[in-house]
């Protein structure tokens, strides 16, 4: 059995990346840190959805998604950092 922990990125530097990730594999734990900016980022993509919706193409899940981000950014960042 593995002991993995996992850290959403959140807008992190590389700088606290580094001092996570080291920390826990210094213990002997996995660090699951996120490319992008949360877990939940790794689902919210073209090609997942249209799995989950095969009626919907890709391009127009794409086009929701990116209206969806540009629409909601200043209030997500403004969540994160508050």
């Amino acid at each position: 059995m593995r002991l993995v922990v996992h850290r959403d990125r959140d807008y992190l530097s590389d700088a606290p990346v580094t001092v996570f990730t080291t920390r826990l594999e210094q213990a002997g734990v996995g660090p699951l840190l996120t490319s992008p900016n949360d877990l939940e980022s790794y689902f919210l993509n073209g090609e997942h959805i249209h799995s989950l919706n095969p009626a919907v193409s890709v391009p127009r899940i794409e086009e929701l998604l990116i209206q969806a981000t540009t629409e909601t950014a200043n209030k997500s960042v403004e969540a994160i950092v508050n």
